[in-house]
């Protein structure tokens, strides 16, 4: 099997979404600023899997950029919440990229 495409990993390093197996949907996304918290409910999404990720826009150009966000994001039912980011090494860029897909 190639190693292109999309993985999610858990804590322990276990794959829990992997894009190769599985058909995913975009649904929803939006661009949020830093510090900014908000959420959105997507009521097609109920009994649904979904994977929320979350982009760096205009990412630092220096230090360890990529093992910082500035934004965590959460599902709860249909909705979808997202809080400014906390006890990491924070290097935050302007905004972020919020995406959600559905997989089966």
């Amino acid at each position: 099997m190639s190693d292109f495409g999309f993985r999610s990993y858990d804590a322990g390093g276990d794959i829990i979404v992997d894009g190769a197996s599985l058909l995913n949907r975009f649904r929803y996304s939006t661009e949020v600023a830093t510090g900014v918290s908000s959420n959105t409910t997507l009521s097609d999404i109920s009994g649904k899997s979904t994977v929320e990720l979350v982009t760096m826009v205009n990412p630092p150009t220096t230090g360890l950029w990529w093992w910082s966000m500035a934004h965590t994001v959460t599902r709860s039912g249909t909705t979808i919440s997202w809080a400014p980011a906390s006890g990491l090494p924070l290097i935050v860029s302007s905004a972020s990229l919020i995406e959600v897909f559905l997989y089966s």
